[in-house]
């Protein structure tokens, strides 16, 4: 995430976002820096009407194949939801420029990636489902090599 929406996540939330723990910062791309700021917003409203509910201390938000991760401590059951529904959200939002997403890319091979038609194509990334094909073409082609060494070593014997 740029350093200018990460400083307004820490100056704006510094309860829930504390630098030492998130000595890192924001291991996401700001596409996601609206669903974060909205999830701060409503953690910091449950919790003000919530006295008596243990402050969560968020210990790393980041993107783990394709996908919108906040790993937090404490806390209750509904801030645990919150958080869940934010990164069910995710799912559906570009993480590159915040636009709805279409799907799971692969922008590199394990390096996947949820985004827009329009930054897939920009960065060149595979759908995941030709992908799949791709590798089992591949496999498929590997399988027949292997046949092929394995009768011309026959022919030798």
């Amino acid at each position: 995430m740029n350093l200018e929406n990460e400083h307004k996540l820490f100056e704006e939330f510094p309860d829930l976002f504390k630098k030492d723990l998130l000595s890192r910062g924001f291991e996401c791309q700001d596409g996601w820096f609206a669903l974060l700021y909205e999830l701060a917003g409503q953690l910091e409203n449950y919790l003000a009407g919530n006295k008596g509910c243990e402050k969560p201390q968020i210990l790393m938000v980041r993107q783990q194949m394709g996908e919108l991760r906040v790993d937090v401590f404490g806390g209750d059951q509904v801030i645990l939801r919150m958080i869940r529904q934010t990164q069910d959200k995710a799912r559906a939002v570009c993480e590159l420029d915040g636009e709805p997403a279409i799907g799971l890319f692969v922008c590199a091979p394990y390096w996947y990636r949820c985004l827009c038609r329009k930054c897939a194509e920009l960065h060149d990334c595979m759908d995941i489902e030709d992908l799949r094909h791709e590798d089992s073409t591949v496999a498929i082609i590997n399988e027949l090599h292997l046949k092929e060494i394995n009768l011309s070593e026959e022919l030798f014997l």
